[in-house]
């Protein structure tokens, strides 16, 4: 399938012309005149080939850190993502229910932490990326990275960047 995008307008040009009207001049006229089609085929190719690389990467962890390190650690492969952390909502009977309110076993002895759910949006969050501490990214590579994520992960899960020294 790659074979039909592959145009050699040089030669094209050469042989489609009459063999008496192959002159020199005539075939350099006729390059220039396809100049701007040579151009035009060559951001095609770019493009197709950008769009390939979209279509062939997914949603999925494995897929994701491949268009991280192409990205931005070619050489050295350091990104890494790993699952989020999820605190679960402590529940509350409601006083219709006349349930004991015990959070924890005395014998625990563990304290229990009481969220809002505007808190527990924030504390949750589905995968982390993670970037090596040597891997200092600008502000617009972030920004593009940013971006990478909200294009390849699915539109319900959320995310976080943090630099980690491991």
């Amino acid at each position: 399938m790659d074979k039909v995008f592959n145009i050699k307008f040089n030669e094209y040009i050469v042989h489609l012309l009459p063999i008496a009207l192959r002159k020199t001049r005539l075939v350099h006229w006729l390059l220039c005149q396809i100049k701007p089609l040579q151009s035009l085929h060559s951001k095609f190719m770019g493009l197709r080939t950008d769009a390939i690389y979209k279509i062939e990467h997914t949603p999925q962890v494995y897929s994701m850190v491949n268009v991280f390190n192409d990205t931005f650690d070619i050489g050295l492969r350091r990104i890494r993502i790993v699952d989020g952390i999820y605190k679960s909502p402590v529940y509350f009977f409601e006083p219709e229910e006349t349930a004991p309110v015990h959070f924890y076993e005395p014998e625990e002895d563990k304290a229990v932490y009481f969220y809002e759910p505007d808190e527990l949006k924030l504390l949750d969050v589905d995968f982390i990326v993670l970037l090596p501490f040597g891997l200092n990214l600008t502000d617009s590579e972030m920004i593009r990275l940013r971006a990478l994520c909200d294009f390849y992960r699915s539109p319900d899960k959320t995310y976080e960047i943090r630099y980690t020294d491991e």
